[in-house]
């Protein structure tokens, strides 16, 4: 569960980086307006975010060894 909440953070931080808060898809826009430091800072926290949520869903996903019979 936690793995999918890191994923839809990051997901969800995606819609600031290129959208009104950064203006990501419009550089000269970003450009004129310095967002620059908060384009990078956000985009640090997505890449966080999506590392921790992919990892935690691997751990999720790994199959424990059956304990062998004696």
């Amino acid at each position: 569960m936690a793995g999918h909440f890191f994923l839809v953070i990051a997901t969800w931080s995606l819609c600031g980086i290129f959208g009104i808060v950064t203006y990501a898809l419009q550089p000269a826009e970003m450009l004129a307006r310095g967002l620059q430091p908060t384009a990078v800072m956000l985009t640090s926290h997505v890449m966080a975010e999506l590392t921790l949520g992919w990892f935690l869903l691997f751990l999720a996903a790994r199959k424990e060894p059956l304990p062998q019979a004696a």
